[in-house]
């Protein structure tokens, strides 16, 4: 009796073990896709992708209609700016559907005319889901500004 149940302890172990390791290798998976549709923003804002670059954002966050004006406003600051954007990603976390991204970014906007450089630097925590397409997309953002 005993040793039938130390067989199914060491058995549930080795299942809760084996789902564990599952779940952080498809957490790392996630991450990883995660930072894959980071870098293809920052291209997307770089070279004036606006359709790109807003669908990073869930709908919940900006609304189909907001999405429309942020796509025009991206295609004519790269008209008018070279744009130069970095994130520093420090840290992915993914549970499930949910996941967190916390880091830094600097965006700085060159005209390619005449006018004053524009520069800005930012702290930033984003909340990602995976919706209903299968994609990640960013439902709340939070951003504080640094002092340059």
């Amino acid at each position: 009796m005993l040793q039938h149940k130390l067989k199914s302890l060491v058995l549930v172990a080795l299942l809760l073990t084996t789902s564990r390791m599952h779940a952080q290798t498809a957490g790392k998976k996630d991450e990883a896709v995660i930072k894959a549709r980071i870098d293809q923003f920052v291209a997307d804002f770089k070279s004036g992708n606006g359709a790109g670059f807003v669908d990073i954002f869930s709908d919940s966050y900006y609304s189909p209609q907001k999405k429309k004006g942020l796509i025009q406003s991206i295609e004519q600051m790269a008209q008018n700016y070279r744009i130069d954007y970095e994130i520093q990603v420090d840290e992915i976390k993914v549970d499930q559907d949910m996941a967190y991204e916390v880091g830094s970014f600097r965006s700085t906007l060159t005209p390619k005319a005449q006018g004053d450089v524009i520069s800005e630097s930012y702290d930033f925590l984003d909340v990602w889901e995976r919706e209903s397409d299968g994609k990640w997309r960013i439902t709340k953002a939070m951003k504080i500004k640094k002092e340059n």
